[in-house]
Formats: C-alpha cells, structure tokens, sequence
C-alpha cells in the first residue's frame, strides 16, 4: 500500500526560522524547508495558506473570512481545532474546495 507523503501529518510550520509538523503522534522539529515541501507535497492534498504554514486540507474543518482578504482557517489537529491566519491565494483555496 503506498502512502501519500505526509497525508497523517495535519500541518507543517515555520516559528522562528525552524521548522515543524503537526502530526497525531506529536509534533516535532523537521529539516525540509516550507519551500522544499510546497513542491514534494501534493497539491490536492496540501495548501500553502501563508508563507509560515501549510495545510493538509483533510483536516481543513472549516475557515470564515476575517479582514482586508485574510481568512482564518480552522484545522483539525489531535488537541482540537487550530486557528490558523491565511493571508495569501484565499481565491486558489476557495476554488479547491
């Protein structure tokens, strides 16, 4: 059976200049670059909503529109529900779904 790359994992992020995953077995500290993974990942599967995150839009629970053209995404995650500021391509993620 082969698996998507990164299909368990519910986001990936960038805080100060590290980079993690969000996955049901924890978070933890990743070497790929946000860059490097926006190419590997697929993009039916995964959205760059900001240049410090990326989605798994499986658990994309729902999103409403904030301000100025910025949404707030809400993602599932083991902990509950992820609040999450997209400030960029709110067209591209709206036309995905």
């Amino acid at each position: 059976c082969k698996h998507r790359l990164g299909e368990e994992c519910f986001f990936f992020e960038t805080v100060e200049e590290r980079y993690y995953v969000e996955h049901p077995k924890g978070r933890f500290r990743i070497i790929k670059p946000l860059s490097v993974l926006e190419e590997e990942l697929d993009p039916k599967h995964f959205f760059r909503g900001h240049r410090s995150f990326i989605v798994n839009l499986d658990h994309l629970d729902s999103y409403i529109y904030w301000e100025k053209g910025k949404y707030i995404l809400y993602v599932k995650t083991s902990s509950g529900l992820r609040e999450m500021v997209m400030s960029r391509n709110a067209s591209t993620l709206l036309g995905m779904l």
